[in-house]
């Protein structure tokens, strides 16, 4: 049976899998059965003596040393009687040839250096792709890595940027570097640290690369990324919007385009006294950057502005954001009541909904009706902005080396959080 303890770690030589840092694979007690123990011994190259032995409990052996056909079923994580260890890093991982080349291997790197300063790239498959997670882990160790829903949707999206992603160039210090490891690792690598929001000093451990290099793969990834995102067209149509419109919107709020709102994401505290106070957001606190989101009612992200500054104000983010260019005569913009922009909209013949105001002891009906309708389509931007949110590298504040692609990192959240699915309306 495979263990899942926290301190597990695999036994074979030249492998650095444990379960802490790879929960995705299972990890495998020696057999009982002294003949079995043998061949394993035998397979994986070592042998029992003063520098080794066999605990049962403490010594394991990772899934990835196993094929597919060694497991009682797809998706198990229990072996087959008479299961043998047999992929390792000495016969490049392809001892058995029924493995399925459907998966994505990550095993044909070269070993080549990222630049003199940076330790060689050895491909020890910590993170492989061949060997089948634990039942039922599958789906949320995909969506937790990669914040991508299922496998069929991050093949999808893996399958669409691989063309042009292979022609990628790294440089540093004006030199052109050799690619050390395959690509999709470096997108695996991107994808650790900001939808897992992994510290890059773990990522190298894991990668066995330097953080310089953790570094420069996260900053090109977030550039190659903006640069392809920024061409699909987000914007979607006025009959588009009305024709994807939740059936309990279409009674209240029938000519809504796009419902506003802002969010602020934290950055590490500059030391110009005048970028602290630009970027200190009394809001929050501290020193914030703030973004501008726009969301068709059907919880699709439809527009995104630039980052600001955190002392910006809604007025002034609508304003220069570029979204008034987008609009047409008869939109209805629906939004917060700190969003007081209904002149700027009326250049563009668009309206601004908002709750109403209490003007007396209490509302009308009428006024009682409009806000909890409001509120209920309201609250669809700020379960968008929270799927933004949920890429891991907004928990703590942005450190000032990654300011300089803060914007392309924004936009790539905001565009991937489309590709999680629809939202769950309730009826």
């Amino acid at each position: 049976m495979a263990e899942s303890k926290n301190r597990s770690f695999c036994s074979v030589p030249e492998c650095s899998c444990s379960a802490k840092k790879q929960p995705y694979l299972s990890f495998h007690c020696f057999p009982r059965d002294q003949e079995r123990k043998s061949k394993w011994l035998q397979a994986i190259r070592r042998d029992e003596g003063a520098g080794f032995k066999v605990l049962r409990g403490s010594t394991y052996v990772c899934s990835r040393h196993f094929t597919t056909e060694d497991y009682v079923k797809a998706g198990s994580s229990r072996l087959k009687n008479g299961a043998i260890p047999s992929r390792f890093s000495w016969n490049n991982f392809v001892a058995s040839q029924k493995t399925s080349s459907k998966r994505v291997s990550a095993s044909a790197s070269s070993s080549a250096d990222f630049s003199g300063e940076d330790a060689t790239y050895t491909p020890l498959l910590d993170h492989d792709y061949v060997s089948q997670p634990p039942a039922g882990k599958k789906r949320c160790n995909i969506r937790f890595y990669t914040k991508f829903p299922s496998e069929d949707v991050f093949r999808i999206f893996w399958e669409s940027i691989n063309p042009s992603a292979s022609r990628l160039v790294h440089w540093t210090k004006a030199k052109r570097m050799a690619r050390s490891m395959p690509l999709i690792d470096e997108f695996l690598m991107y994808c650790m640290r900001v939808a897992v929001g992994m510290k890059e000093q773990l990522i190298a451990d894991m990668f066995n690369v330097s953080i310089a290099a953790v570094s420069r793969v996260t900053i090109t990834w977030a550039n190659y990324l903006f640069i392809i995102l920024s061409y699909l067209p987000i914007w979607i149509s006025r009959e588009k919007v009305k024709s994807s419109l939740p059936l309990k919107f279409r009674k209240h709020c029938p000519t809504v385009r796009v419902i506003l709102d802002c969010t602020e994401i934290a950055i590490d505290t500059s030391s110009s006294l005048t970028l602290q106070s630009e970027t200190f957001s009394n809001y929050k606190n501290r020193t914030t950057l703030k973004g501008l989101i726009g969301v068709a009612p059907c919880g699709l992200i439809t527009f995104i502005s630039p980052l600001y500054a955190g002392s910006i104000s809604e007025k002034a983010i609508t304003r220069s954001s570029g979204v008034l260019s987008l609009l047409e005569k008869g939109d209805d913009i629906m939004a917060h009541e700190g969003f007081l922009i209904q002149d700027l909209l009326d250049g563009v013949g668009a309206r601004l909904i908002i709750p109403p105001f209490k003007h007396g002891a209490q509302f009308t009906k009428e006024e009682a009706e409009q806000t909890k309708a409001i509120a209920c389509l309201r609250t669809t931007v700020e379960k968008v902005i929270a799927r933004v949110k949920s890429f891991h590298i907004w928990d703590s504040p942005v450190p000032l080396t990654l300011i300089g692609c803060v914007n392309q990192l924004w936009h790539n959240c905001c565009v991937l959080a489309n590709y999680q699915g629809p939202l769950c309306f309730e009826q």
